[in-house]
């Protein structure tokens, strides 16, 4: 919500003289040429002023003047961070700014303060080069969460599970042009697929954030805060602390696009005069037009390798946004003025699909299957369809109308009714069903045993890695590197110790993320550390001998589980599950399952097989560690194939060290591809 009464903070006083009229002694100039007293002080919004108790919409709610306060009514509106075209950004406390730095930069993190070793969350964007003028643009956006990765480019999204957690903490939205992504912390992300991103936060966010969208704090004058806590007014000084990479070059200056290419400058502010213009006055008392109207012309002006309309359309989307979410819709786009072809939706004959520029109302979904929306819907323009009574249900995913929906697994991705969903877990088959996800559990023969009691010694601490500088390095204690350095270690460890080796400490009270796992090792990355360098950790691993045992053997019967879920999330104990093995040959199969759906046609999916175990597409199988200490991951693809993923090798010591790119226990979701429209017009 915008401050009206920001100025406040800083009151500017002249000690010269003026000739003219004064107020009489007890009174007070209301800025308008009359006086008042004290307590009738009027109030400033948008360079306009209210005089005492005086009403006006300030955003989405009504605020009254009351003595050179805003008095609004209460509501828990959430405060944004815009990033948009060529290095355009807006702090949550309303500070504009420009920055062309070409890296990977925090745009807003929670490791901050007093809270730096016990942060939850960060978000990343790479900066690229998008003009011969010295401009950079988002070229991908990365949030990282609870184990969580996810990677916002070029149109898709990829979301990868770094630990054990199952459930996803995002929920996506798709509006045609806008992806809206709401994070289990409360956090909203609107992403336009191509250079912007829009991060709304609660307020309960405020004062605990920093990074290039400021620090949150009410105050937009100590925006410019570095990463070592340091306020400073020069931009380029702020924006250079918070790049990731030491090695990327540090800006000297923040280009001019019009100054570099004067003879795009007529043609820019012709075309970026619709901000200024009728056409979103109703708009310019609520958000202030020629900040939006000069990052326009500079970005028209700048964008000289092609794409020039999506460069001016890209900014004035912005400003059409930002007067959205103070609850003014303006509908500025024509056959003629980037256009947006909904009819690219509509199956010949049907006219379900069309332009809406002030969003939807709360709609039936596959998400929210009841059509009752109890939070803020988050409006953002886009292709809406106008789903028939036969198909009433809006699949957000495939952009379809649906008759009935099916399932959302953990990882967010969309299951027809009737379709299979393949378990990581050994001998369980999954169906979608009616919106839930229905399991089969078909046990192999167990066996239960009488043993005496087990032999266990812990292991000497080993360290064979040293962490790498860059961001993409890191510290691994991997079990397969072990073994294949001569280390006599079990196959299947009881317990695992992991420490930093220059302090008895495990990684979590030295307040890094690593996982400690028994069956992996130790895995620890530089790009989910604070300072962005792992220390260098040592492990311990306890490795038990059991005694003879005489066993009895039962055959389990089969059972059927059904999530107890709602359709609207529905979730089952599907597990992510990884197999480490260090045999050389493994027997390998891909396998075929089909299942019958309620309209009698067969569904067939498919999954790979290893040693008498299913793997569903996208899981881990095994990984293996060559005579170099290189690790290649053994996968089941997308299309149930055994393929090799090879992973870089650490070459900073004369031995080679083994070294992985991601925890062996992740999985993957698939890349989705949201669908898009056939295009705005160049």
């Amino acid at each position: 919500m915008s401050r009206p009464h920001d100025w406040l903070v800083n009151p500017q006083y002249s000690t010269d003289c003026i000739s003219g009229c004064v107020c009489p002694t007890n009174m007070l100039a209301d800025g308008k040429g009359g006086c008042v007293t004290s307590d009738q002080c009027t109030c400033i919004h948008n360079d306009i002023i209210y005089d005492h108790r005086q009403s006006t919409r300030i955003g989405c709610s009504m605020c009254t003047c009351n003595n050179q306060k805003w008095e609004c009514e209460q509501n828990d509106v959430m405060t944004e961070c815009t990033v948009y075209g060529e290095g355009n950004y807006i702090t949550f406390d309303g500070k504009q700014y420009r920055y062309n730095g070409q890296c990977e930069y925090t745009l807003v993190q929670d490791y901050c303060g007093y809270n730096v070793l016990n942060g939850t969350f960060r978000i990343i964007s790479e900066n690229t080069k998008c003009g011969t003028s010295g401009t950079t643009c988002s070229k991908s956006i990365t949030v990282l969460i609870n184990d969580f990765r996810l990677v916002l480019s070029d149109g898709n999204m990829q979301l990868t599970n770094y630990g054990d957690q199952l459930d996803s903490p995002f929920q996506i939205r798709n509006s045609s042009i806008y992806l809206i992504i709401k994070v289990s912390n409360g956090i909203v992300l609107v992403w336009d697929k191509k250079t912007s991103i829009i991060i709304k936060v609660t307020p309960g966010f405020q004062n605990m954030l920093c990074g290039l969208c400021g620090n949150y704090d009410g105050n937009s004058i100590n925006d410019f805060n570095t990463r070592g806590h340091f306020q400073v007014a020069d931009v380029i000084e702020f924006g250079n602390s918070w790049k990731l990479y030491p090695t990327c070059p540090e800006i000297t200056s923040v280009p001019e696009p019009c100054e570099i290419n004067p003879f795009r400058k007529t043609w820019a502010q012709r075309t970026c005069n619709i901000i200024l213009s009728d056409t979103f006055q109703p708009c310019h008392s609520q958000v202030d037009p020629y900040s939006y109207y000069d990052a326009c012309v500079k970005d028209s002006c700048g964008c000289n390798e092609g794409g020039d309309c999506a460069c001016f359309c890209t900014a004035v989307a912005m400003y059409a946004q930002a007067c959205l979410a103070k609850c003014v819709c303006i509908e500025w786009r024509n056959p003629n003025l980037c256009p947006v072809f909904c009819d690219y939706y509509n199956k010949e004959g049907n006219c379900e699909w069309h332009y809406r520029a002030c969003g939807p109302t709360c709609m039936k979904t596959c998400q929210n299957p009841s059509g009752i929306c109890t939070t803020d819907l988050f409006k953002v323009e886009g292709c809406y369809p106008s789903c028939p009574p036969n198909k009433p249900f809006f699949e957000e995913i495939g952009m379809t109308c649906e008759a009935v929906c099916g399932c959302y697994d953990q990882m967010g991705k969309y299951y027809k009714p009737g379709e299979i969903v393949i378990s990581c877990n050994n001998c369980e088959s999954c169906q979608c069903a009616m919106g839930t996800i229905d399991c089969k559990y078909d046990l192999y023969v167990s066996t239960t045993t009488t043993c005496k009691p087990e032999v266990c010694i812990w292991s000497d601490w080993i360290d064979i890695s040293t962490p790498t500088s860059d961001i993409y390095g890191g510290d691994y204690e991997i079990l397969e590197a072990i073994r294949l350095k001569g280390y006599k270690i079990c196959d299947v460890p009881r317990d695992i110790q992991c420490q930093a080796v220059e302090f008895p400490s495990t990684p979590a009270e030295m307040g890094q993320k690593a996982i400690c796992n028994a069956s992996v090792g130790l895995i620890c990355h530089n790009e989910k550390q604070i300072y962005g360098q792992c220390f260098d950790y040592k492990i311990k691993v306890l490795c038990c001998q059991p005694s003879t045992c005489k066993a009895s053997t039962i055959v389990p019967t089969t059972t059927t589980v059904l999530a107890s879920s709602q359709s609207s999330s529905a979730r089952t104990s599907i597990t992510a599950s990884v197999t480490s093995k260090h045999a050389s040959t493994v027997t390998l199969h891909t396998l075929s399952t089909s299942i019958k759906s309620t309209t009698g046609t067969a569904i067939t999916k498919c999954a790979c097989t290893s040693d008498g175990k299913l793997y569903p597409p996208d899981c881990i199988i095994y990984t293996m560690t060559d005579e170099n200490g290189c690790v290649t991951l053994v996968k089941c693809s997308h299309t149930c194939e055994i393929i090799n993923e090879k992973l870089p090798c650490n070459r900073t010591t004369t031995t080679a060290v083994s070294t992985i790119s991601t925890i062996s226990k992740a999985t993957s979701m698939p890349s989705v591809t949201p669908t898009s429209p056939k295009g705005m017009v160049d």
